[in-house]
């Protein structure tokens, strides 16, 4: 039998698939903000090497919800707090899951910290400025923004206006405020 070598790339398509097939949406997400944390990431001149994590992490960050019971992950109406508990759970399990990937150990900072706040109020290790990777500090705004602008099963999209002015709106709360003032700069947003 022939030996192959998978590249981190096929690694990163074959664990978007399988969150895929837990949850559409959540794979089409993972793109799109893929897409967005790229257009920041160039603004914010990255270099090569980072832009690529930077790729993949915001492609997996939410590759953790493959651990999120069904009754929770597509529950179609509000969560309980027991239920958001569990969802917040996310990002460790996707940290987890890469551990087992050395080629895609540096991609863990994005998935692991996507959901902290500037303000230190996030989770799950409630880091706080710039202690938070700014990797996942750009994933995170990109998340929150591609969120907003899409159809949702519990609400319509947001106008990217509306979107953008919330985000302005919650600088120095829950985000990196250089990053905000460049995606509010980007003009080829989607």
């Amino acid at each position: 039998m022939e030996e192959t070598n998978t590249s981190p790339d096929d690694i990163v398509e074959m664990l978007l698939f399988a969150l895929e097939l837990r949850n559409a949406e959540s794979a089409s997400h993972g793109r799109r903000v893929a897409e967005i944390s790229l257009k920041i990431g160039k603004a914010m001149n990255l270099g090569d090497r980072d832009l690529i994590v930077l790729k993949r992490g915001a492609l997996l960050h939410d590759v953790g919800r493959i651990g999120i019971p069904d009754r929770v992950l597509i529950k179609e109406n509000a969560l309980t707090d027991d239920e958001w508990e569990i969802i917040r759970k996310h990002p460790e399990i996707g940290a987890k899951m890469l551990k087992k990937v050395p080629s895609l150990q540096d991609t863990i900072q994005v998935i692991a910290f996507h959901h902290e706040r500037w303000d230190g109020f996030g989770y799950p290790a409630h880091l706080a400025g710039e202690k938070i990777p700014i990797l996942a500090r750009i994933c995170a705004v990109a998340e929150v923004y591609d969120s907003m602008i899409s159809e949702q099963v519990y609400r319509k999209a947001w106008p990217k206006a509306k979107a953008l002015l919330t985000i302005e709106n919650d600088i120095l709360k829950a985000f990196d405020p250089m990053v905000v003032k460049t995606l509010v700069r980007l003009e080829d947003l989607q």
